[in-house]
């Protein structure tokens, strides 16, 4: 079972920071040259958060 801890950095899109928070994983270490760690992380933002997805609706189906 994988060691789970938490973290927080700054993550910047397009200009705008934000302070994020993620789930981070240890997998154990490789000595194969040299050491190694393994590590996942995964968080989940918002984009409209970092002025991401805002623009113009986008038209579906033929246009006439």
């Amino acid at each position: 079972m994988a060691a789970t801890a938490h973290g927080e950095r700054n993550l910047t899109l397009r200009g705008v920071t934000r302070s994020i928070t993620f789930d981070v994983q240890y997998h154990g270490q490789s000595r194969f040259r040299g050491t190694c760690t393994r590590l996942a992380a995964k968080t989940q933002i918002n984009r409209r958060d970092f002025g991401v997805g805002q623009g113009a609706a986008v038209q579906v189906g033929a246009v006439r």
